[in-house]
């Protein structure tokens, strides 16, 4: 999972230099957090109560709104 993130994220590079068409890089860092999310689920280095927290909707919204933030950041500044 965290090699489709990381050639999702690559495309997504190529694409704003040039090189291939259009892209975007959402998709890529979306894949790339849930793989990191679930390696740390398995390797047992999250809290105890990172699960209930994760399927409350609190991880998901904050995540978004990060994003949100983050293309808000890049938008203004370019």
């Amino acid at each position: 999972m965290l090699a489709i993130g990381l050639a999702l994220l690559g495309i997504a590079l190529m694409t704003r230099r040039g090189y291939i068409g259009a892209g975007a890089v959402t998709p890529g860092l979306i894949v790339v957090a849930v793989a990191i999310i679930e390696l740390l689920l398995a390797e047992h280095l999250t809290p105890g109560n990172f699960v209930p927290f994760m399927l409350s909707l609190w991880l998901p919204g904050i995540g978004l709104l990060v994003l949100g933030l983050i293309y808000l950041a890049v938008s203004v500044r370019g």
